[in-house]
């Protein structure tokens, strides 16, 4: 299974709410599609239900998970 582990900025699909809202996908669990507004609860809330994922958050972008044997080279 392949996951886009980029800053959310990459991550941001097409708007499809009538109010125009950007999209995000979230790096826990692909098929969870948020609201850029809701994605910081959204993290919080996912990242406690998928613990064994181990990502780790960037020092420079608090929405941007990586993996935690990729920080190193992410950074």
């Amino acid at each position: 299974m392949s996951a886009n582990f980029g800053p959310p900025s990459e991550q941001i699909w097409p708007p499809t709410l009538n109010t125009g809202e950007k999209m995000v996908k979230c790096p826990y669990n692909p098929s969870h599609i948020v609201r850029s507004t809701r994605f910081a609860v959204h993290l919080k809330k996912c990242a406690i239900q998928h613990a064994e994922r181990k990502l780790i958050t960037c020092p420079f972008i608090y929405t941007h998970r990586v993996p935690a044997t990729k920080l190193e080279e992410h950074i």
